[in-house]
């Protein structure tokens, strides 16, 4: 809608220092391990702004409470996520926004989840065949994230269920950069690498996406 956030790719830059001894003895493909050691630092941080970002400068996170969104589901508890309110979370997804859905929760609150059981007394996760350690939530995968809210304080959001694909999009405007600096660690005989990229990211279809929140 007019008037509404935009996005536009913003500045994210990491840095890696790896000692000149190191790479003057190492046998090890040091151009290689710096790619994948930036690579890592900054899927961390944008998988962080992507969950809570604020929007300011940075992507505008799910779990943000500058999110708008047109639906979310409050469990009746303020300090328990009942079955009834999964399948609230659930049942208030939109049928075209079903097929390829998938939840979002943090570790911990999985680990609260695994303890909830169903109407005939079974536990409410359940493993997907042949997929490894996968597990599911009424049909949909989990995608476990380590900055997806942790607690299950008053008032806090607690997970998610949505077809991010279609709910939430990511930008990126500039190709991952990386910059060698030997010069500027000469005290320390270190050499620095500074990967540079740009990125923003937030929901552009609200009714995609439906997130739990504490009562």
């Amino acid at each position: 809608p007019f008037g509404a956030r935009g996005l536009t790719p913003h500045p994210l830059a990491k840095r890696v220092k790896i000692s000149n001894t190191l790479l003057r003895l190492s046998t090890l493909d040091v151009e290689a391990w710096v790619r994948g050691e930036i690579a890592n630092r900054f899927a961390e941080a944008e998988e962080s702004a992507f969950m809570t970002g604020n929007g300011a400068q940075q992507p505008l996170g799910i779990f943000n409470a500058a999110c708008t969104l047109p639906t979310d589901v409050t469990c009746t508890s303020s300090t328990t996520i009942a079955y009834a309110d999964l399948v609230g979370v659930e049942t208030a997804l939109k049928t075209g926004y079903q097929a390829g859905a998938s939840w979002i929760f943090h570790r911990t609150i999985l680990g609260e989840l695994n303890v909830i059981l169903d109407g005939n007394g079974r536990p409410l996760l359940r493993e997907i065949p042949n997929a490894g350690t996968a597990i599911s939530l009424f049909g949909y995968p989990i995608n476990r994230s380590e900055y997806a809210p942790s607690s299950s304080a008053t008032g806090l959001y607690v997970g998610g269920l949505g077809n991010w694909k279609r709910a939430y999009w990511i930008v990126d405007s500039l190709n991952t950069t990386i910059q060698v600096v030997d010069q500027l660690y000469a005290a320390t005989n270190q050499t620095g690498y500074f990967g540079r990229k740009e990125t923003d990211g937030m929901v552009v279809d609200g009714n995609g996406v439906i997130r739990l929140k504490m009562g």
